[in-house]
């Protein structure tokens, strides 16, 4: 069961933001040092109470964190029945008990308590580092947080969407009229409670929370005629020290007189949509399939930006090769070559949906997609951003090359160095391993100058050698 927006309060939003991931893995290094110094050193009473102090702030801000995270949650019963909850419940009960006044020194003393402080220090301390990681893993899907938001346009009306509730998109969908409504940030909780009151059948749409939510369109089957599934992964350029890419998922339920969309992350789509002006007004198509047609305008526009963004990358990796590391400029190529590869599957994936639109093998009801000219026009500059896509490929891969085989020339002037100096250095180890150490009363009659003398031409002839034959260069 969802949970109405007008139940998240500023003040709650705003506490869910500062008692972020960071902060609560600062506290959990804090909390492991509260509950381990007293096992390994000897502390005063004065110390011991100090402790004890910092041990209930740091406590309390576990358990208001808690709280917190649970009112701001969209989606509670999953939320509470996430694993982490579980050792967050169990990790805060132990140590609040061993805290309280009236338990003696010698049961607060016990280890099985020491050893749930330490358990619920480990667990905040693994649940921050977790969520760091995962920030930068599953193909670069945005992270969603914060509160849902609907805003809804109907046909005919100009300027930006109005704001709308949950309560009343839920209205809409069990009543349909002509209009399009938006919801994003929206839980996998919200989703199904959004299919079933629209009377849509779970296995027809794609589940963008899962693995399986790849970009996809189809049509419903008989017991839902005259609609339109459609998923698609929307990207964004975190700008930064690196343009990493974060791509939203985007489901759109499409019918002859009504659209639905709803997004993964945070995505104002009608605000984006009205404002854009792309030149994509087609006038022998409903106001749905326009929507459509304007999305799909949007999203091949945000992959143009990612082309541009990569190229420019690619531009800054070359002024930075000769002064780079080898290894953190390699790391930034392998880094942007994943970058490139993944957002040229998101364009081949897009032309995909777009040619099942035009091939006449997927049908939106209130148009005549089969040889439309706006979806053909869009078809050619996708497979042109593809092509852009790869060329970046192929220019990455020469200046990974271009920079391999400059290290490679520069180890080889190296190593060839070596083996000068090496050959160089057999000379007089040749010289004194033949006459010993000591020149004096060896049975020939050298002298130590005459040595060295000898050594010092030998080592000469040998540099001229080097030198007729290219060798020093």
């Amino acid at each position: 069961m969802s949970v109405p927006d007008t139940d998240v309060t500023p003040l709650a939003s705003a506490a869910s933001r500062a008692l972020n991931e960071a902060v609560m893995g600062f506290l959990a290094l804090v909390a492991l040092a509260t509950a381990v110094g007293p096992l390994v050193f000897d502390v005063s009473s004065a110390t011991d109470r100090l402790l004890t102090a910092v041990e209930w702030v740091v406590l309390g801000l576990f358990i208001a964190e808690f709280v917190v995270q649970y009112i701001v949650a969209r989606d509670r019963s999953s939320w509470l029945r996430s694993p982490w909850r579980i050792v967050d419940a169990v990790c805060i009960v132990g140590p609040l008990l061993s805290l309280l006044p009236q338990v003696s020194d010698t049961v607060r003393g016990a280890l099985v308590f020491r050893f749930l402080r330490i358990g619920r220090a480990v667990a905040f301390g693994a649940r921050a580092g977790a969520l760091a990681v995962r920030k930068r893993q599953e193909s670069g899907l945005s992270v969603r947080g914060g509160i849902t938001r609907v805003t809804v346009m109907e046909p005919g009306e100009t300027g930006p969407p109005r704001g709308s509730s949950w309560k009343e998109l839920l209205a809409w969908a069990g009543d349909v009229k002509p209009a399009w409504y938006h919801a994003s940030n929206v839980g996998r909780e919200q989703f199904l409670e959004l299919l079933r009151v629209n009377k849509i059948p779970i296995e027809d749409v794609v589940d963008f929370h899962g693995p399986s939510g790849q970009p996809l369109l189809k049509n419903f089957p008989q017991n839902s005629p005259g609609r339109t599934s459609l998923c698609l992964w929307l990207p964004t350029v975190v700008e930064g020290e690196f343009p990493a890419v974060e791509r939203n998922r985007v489901v759109a339920i499409v019918s002859k007189t009504w659209l639905l969309t709803a997004s993964w992350g945070p995505l104002e789509l009608p605000e984006e949509i009205s404002s854009a002006a792309s030149g994509a007004a087609q006038a022998d198509v409903t106001f749905p399939v326009q929507m459509v047609y304007d999305i799909l305008t949007l999203v091949r526009e945000r992959n143009e930006f990612v082309a541009r963004r990569h190229e420019e990358e690619i531009f800054r990796l070359e002024e930075d090769r000769a002064t780079q590391g080898g290894a953190q400029f390699l790391n930034k190529v392998f880094r942007l070559e994943r970058e490139i590869a993944a957002a040229a599957a998101d364009v081949w994936r897009l032309k995909e949906i777009v040619l099942k639109l035009a091939g006449g093998k997927v049908t939106v009801h209130g148009a005549d997609t089969k040889n439309d000219p706006f979806l053909g026009n869009l078809l050619s500059s996708l497979e042109v951003i593809h092509d852009k896509f790869v060329e970046l490929k192929e220019s990455l891969r020469s200046l990974m090359e271009l920079h391999m085989n400059v290290t490679s020339f520069e180890m080889n002037k190296f190593m060839k160095l070596l083996a000068i100096v090496g050959f160089l250095g057999l000379i007089p180890s040749v010289a004194g391993g033949l006459l010993g150490m000591n020149v004096a009363g060896n049975p020939w009659s050298v002298t130590l100058p005459q040595v060295a003398f000898g050594i010092g031409m030998g080592m000469a002839i040998a540099l001229y050698v080097f030198a007729i034959k290219g060798w020093l260069r």
